[in-house]
């Protein structure tokens, strides 16, 4: 089981492909959460669209199936996705928004 981010641009998994993981580098605090550093291409960066899940899958004789393989997703649909904002990313980058992580 993994909790991963997706998202919108293709840095983040364009809504497809789970490739953001989430580890916890702080056992202690189970409620801390970071992925490893992710570079987003400047023209994709308007306003990131993004949704947090968890990816489980179940390994079989024959390898990965993708059958076994199931996400659930905060919210019920669209409307309930995350959005990252330039402003937020340039906050984010000079230390105004301490406790933002994707």
């Amino acid at each position: 089981m993994d909790n991963v981010v997706f998202s919108d641009v293709k840095e983040l998994g364009s809504w497809e492909n789970p490739i953001v993981k989430l580890h916890q580098p702080f056992p202690q605090n189970s409620i801390y959460w970071k992925s490893d550093s992710v570079t987003i291409s400047a023209q994709n960066f308007d306003k990131i669209q993004y949704k947090y899940a968890i990816h489980t899958s179940k390994p079989t004789f024959f390898g990965r199936n993708e059958k076994n393989e199931k996400l659930a997703f905060e919210g019920i649909d669209s409307q309930d996705n995350r959005t990252l904002t330039l402003r937020q990313m340039i906050n984010l980058i000079s230390g105004k928004y301490v406790d933002f992580l994707l």
